[in-house]
C-alpha cells in the first residue's frame, strides 16, 4: 500500500490528506484522513480499498479494532 497520490475526491489543505486518492505506488483506491508528522496506519478492507488514518493514540486504535475482530 503506498501513500496517498493523485486525489479523486476530497479537500486539499497544507500538512493535511483527507479524502479519496490513488495510490502513488499503483492505482490502488485509499480513502485517507492523515496529517503530516503522525504515525499513519493502514487498515485494509474486504470492499476494495484501504483506510489511511494518522490518529492520535495509533497503539490505542490498534488494539480496538483487535478486539472487535475477535
Amino acid at each position: 500500500m503506498g501513500r496517498p497520490g493523485l486525489r479523486t475526491n476530497g479537500i486539499g489543505m497544507p500538512g493535511m490528506a483527507l479524502g479519496w486518492f490513488r495510490a502513488k505506488s499503483g492505482g490502488d483506491k485509499i480513502f485517507a484522513a492523515v496529517a503530516d508528522g503522525g504515525r499513519v496506519l493502514v487498515i485494509p478492507t474486504t470492499a476494495g480499498y484501504s483506510i489511511l488514518v494518522s490518529p492520535d493514540e495509533p497503539d490505542a486504535l490498534l488494539e480496538e479494532l483487535a478486539g472487535t475482530a475477535q
